[in-house]
């Protein structure tokens, strides 16, 4: 099981489409981590340690249209974590510690015009 990254590691793999690094003990990954992914569409980060998610996991993979974050313990977002996928459609954040969400956590999502849904948040606060 993994349980960190090298920041360089997908550095030559442009054309990659589909990531999953499921199933490992992760807990943070370097800052632009999957900014040579610009062509990944699926990536699945279920099933690791995340408490938190800073936005700069997220430069980059401007094609990712599913996010899977199911799984970990993630006890708050702040509100500009999803703001650069401006193509995000699905989002999985079930099975984690959420409590409380930023009120306009989704905005950017919907503004951009292809996000569709949160898959099973269970009862959150918006605040």
């Amino acid at each position: 099981k993994l349980t960190s990254l090298p920041p360089v590691l997908f550095g030559k793999m442009p054309k990659l489409t589909v990531l999953s690094l499921s199933q490992n003990d992760l807990s943070t990954l370097p800052p632009g981590i999957f900014s040579p992914l610009s062509n990944v569409k699926k990536l699945d980060l279920s099933n690791n340690n995340f408490a938190s998610l800073s936005p700069e996991y997220f430069e980059g993979p401007e094609k990712l249209t599913e996010l899977n974050l199911q799984n970990n313990q993630i006890k708050s977002l702040d509100a500009d974590v999803f703001g650069k996928l401006q193509s995000l459609v699905t989002l999985k954040l079930d099975h984690n510690d959420l409590q409380t969400l930023p009120e306009d956590i989704f905005e950017p999502l919907i503004k951009q015009g292809g996000f569709t849904s949160v898959k099973t948040l269970c009862t959150v606060t918006v605040i």
